[in-house]
């Protein structure tokens, strides 16, 4: 039966679905008014402070589907969530897991495999971070330009309701996925993505910086990228910029 645990103090609510993601029913959300060690992409860390924040996680037990397109789900309903509270339609996608509002990060996703005692893959954890009341003096100690509903509203919300409201979200996608398939959410994400036709920098994994323009994404989930000498490409993962979005 679907649930949420809401926990004090934790590590990350990621690490807390691995160690518990057998004894626990599917669609259950996991959420923390602390983390200690709260994770981001390629071993980031998240900046997780007391009462400032959503930190969830996600779990998916019918896994129907390639585990990377897991992120489709928590991102959109990130994106719906957040576009709820603050009754807006400029937030958007940045492939391949964060939120923004125009130019500024407001939640990112992260996730992750659960195996089981033979190795196999037995489902997915959707770990969620949202900046709810962060205040513009912790963001702006953050390294990249990020926003939270309270420096964009002027108030701030509790953060509790919006864990409810992301949980509802969450399975809303999640069973309209195990009714349809992946790809029935596929369109929505792709145009929640905005960064088609726009001008980009791409730091791959391989550690290489390089600037492209995105002609396409995808129902595999990777970006088709065309460089300055007309040359085009895949790119399955990296850290995305854009300069000057509008």
């Amino acid at each position: 039966m679907s649930r949420i645990i809401s926990l004090n103090k934790i590590d990350s609510t990621n690490n807390y679905a691995q160690q518990h993601f057998h004894s626990l029913p599917d669609c259950t959300l996991i959420t923390a008014e602390e983390q200690t060690g709260g994770k981001g992409r390629n071993g980031k860390s998240w900046f997780s402070p007391q009462n400032s924040n959503l930190y969830a996680s996600y779990i998916i037990k019918d896994i129907n589907f390639m585990p990377y397109k897991a992120s489709w789900i928590g991102g959109l309903a990130a994106l719906q969530t957040i576009n709820n509270i603050l009754n807006i339609s400029n937030s958007w996608l940045k492939w391949p897991n964060d939120v923004y509002i125009n130019n500024k990060k407001i939640a990112g996703i992260l996730c992750e495999t659960s195996s089981n005692s033979e190795n196999k893959i037995s489902g997915v954890i959707i770990g969620i971070g949202i900046n709810v009341n962060m205040t513009t003096e912790d963001l702006d100690g953050i390294d990249k330009p990020a926003t939270s509903i309270l420096a964009e509203t002027g108030k701030s919300k509790c953060i509790k309701v919006i864990g409810k409201q992301l949980h509802t979200n969450l399975n809303l996608i999640y069973n309209k996925v195990l009714k349809q398939g992946i790809n029935s959410i596929f369109n929505e994400w792709k145009d929640a993505n905005k960064l088609i036709g726009k001008q980009i920098e791409v730091l791959l994994d391989n550690k290489k910086l390089i600037n492209v323009k995105v002609i396409d994404i995808e129902n595999t989930g990777k970006l088709i990228v065309i460089d300055s000498e007309a040359n085009i490409s895949s790119i399955y993962s990296g850290d995305v910029s854009i300069k000057n979005f509008t």
